[in-house]
């Protein structure tokens, strides 16, 4: 597993979606996730299959960096799971 994803996709919603979703399983629980050029090519760009993945994934989520105009480069953090204890 990776500690951080750094999604630098080819600008399109669908490659950045799809590289976002096919990344997910492959970060640790409390890695880090970050896109880059979230504001690039308006709405067919990085930011619609950004914010579709947030809204999607927003329980397994904290938001630790909220794109904006100025920044382009959202980040959040993958919650950490917990494990139940074995039974006893």
């Amino acid at each position: 597993k990776f500690d951080v994803v750094y999604i630098d996709a080819a600008h399109d919603s669908r490659s950045t979606f799809s590289n976002t979703v096919l990344s997910w399983p492959l970060l640790r629980d409390g890695g880090i996730m970050i896109w880059d050029d979230y504001g690039l090519d308006g709405d067919h760009g990085p930011s619609k299959a950004v914010d579709a993945f947030w809204n999607l994934w927003a329980d397994d989520i904290v938001v630790l960096k909220r794109p904006t105009w100025e920044n382009w480069q959202p980040m959040i953090q993958k919650k950490m799971r917990s494990v139940a204890p074995p039974p006893s």
